[in-house]
C-alpha cells in the first residue's frame, strides 16, 4: 500500500512538471489570466472554495463563490472589481486541471460553434437540473441522442432566432412574475407558495412553444396518444393541451 501511494505521488510531481506547468505556459501565451497559486501541485481551486465556504459559515457570504474568488484576484491585480473586459478569460488551477471563467463572448461563440466538437459537458449541470429538465440536450453529453435533438432543433440556433429567443424567454419569466405577485396581493398573509419545479417547466415550454408557433397556445386543448402511466407502453387518448404534450414529449 505504501509503495502505491509513492508511486501515485511520483506520478502527480511528474505529470505536474512534464505537462501541468507546460500547459499553463502555453494557456498564458494565449491570453489565459491565471490567479496566483496555479502552479502549486494542488492548484488554487479547492483552497480558494474552502476559504469561501468558511466566509460563508462565519460572515454570511453569498454562497456562489465565483463572485468572491473574482473580486479577490482582482484586488490581488490591483483592481477594485473584477472586469470581464480586463480578464477575457480567467482561471485557476486543481491539481494541473484548469477551472476557466470565460467572459469574452467572442470566445463563447466560438467554443460553442466552431471549436464544440473539441469539449463535452462534464455531467455536473446534467445532475444538477435533472429534476427540473430531465435529460435534456441543453445539458446532455454529446452523444448519438443529443446529436439527434440538436438537429431537429438546429434551425433555431441562429443569430437572428437566438435574439427572439431570449427576448421571449424575458417576456415570459416577466409574465411568471407578474402572476406570483398578483397571488401575493390577493392572499392575506401576503405571500405564495412556489412549485420551482413546475414553474420553471411551465415558463420553458411556453418559451419554447412560442418560439415555434409565433405565439403562446400553451392552453390550446386537442387530442392525442398519450403512454400512461410513463413507461408502460399504455396508450391512452387524452384531451390535453400544448404544453401538457410538450411536457409530456419532454420526459
Amino acid at each position: 500500500m505504501a509503495a502505491l501511494a509513492v508511486l501515485l505521488g511520483l506520478f502527480i510531481v511528474i505529470r505536474h512538471y512534464f505537462v501541468c506547468l507546460p500547459d499553463i505556459d502555453f494557456y498564458e501565451k494565449q491570453g489565459w489570466k491565471f490567479a496566483p497559486g496555479s502552479r502549486s501541485i494542488a492548484g488554487n481551486f479547492m483552497e480558494n472554495m474552502n476559504e469561501h465556504m468558511t466566509k460563508v459559515k462565519k460572515e454570511g457570504l453569498e454562497r456562489m463563490p465565483w463572485p468572491y474568488i473574482t473580486t479577490k484576484f482582482a484586488k490581488v491585480f490591483g483592481k477594485e472589481n473584477f472586469d470581464g473586459k480586463d480578464y477575457p478569460i480567467f482561471a485557476l488551477t486543481a491539481f494541473g486541471y484548469p477551472v476557466v471563467s470565460i467572459q469574452d463572448p467572442e470566445v463563447v461563440q466560438d467554443l460553442f460553434s466552431t471549436k464544440n466538437k473539441y469539449i463535452d459537458k462534464d455531467g455536473t449541470t446534467l445532475k444538477m437540473f435533472e429534476k427540473l429538465a430531465g435529460d435534456s440536450f441543453l445539458f446532455a453529453y454529446g452523444d448519438e441522442t443529443w446529436k439527434i435533438k440538436r438537429k431537429a432543433c438546429a434551425h433555431a440556433f441562429f443569430k437572428d432566432r437566438l435574439t427572439l429567443m431570449v427576448d421571449t424567454l424575458k417576456h415570459k419569466i416577466m409574465d411568471a412574475f407578474e402572476r406570483w405577485e398578483k397571488e401575493i396581493e390577493a392572499s392575506a398573509d401576503k405571500s405564495t407558495v412556489i412549485n420551482i419545479n413546475y414553474e420553471f417547466q411551465r415558463i420553458f415550454s411556453r418559451n419554447i412553444i412560442t418560439i415555434a408557433f409565433g405565439e403562446d397556445i400553451s392552453d390550446e386543448k386537442f387530442e392525442m396518444m398519450v403512454e400512461t402511466p410513463v413507461g408502460s407502453k399504455n396508450m391512452v387518448r387524452k384531451v390535453v393541451s400544448m404544453r401538457e404534450a410538450l411536457d409530456t414529449m419532454l420526459k
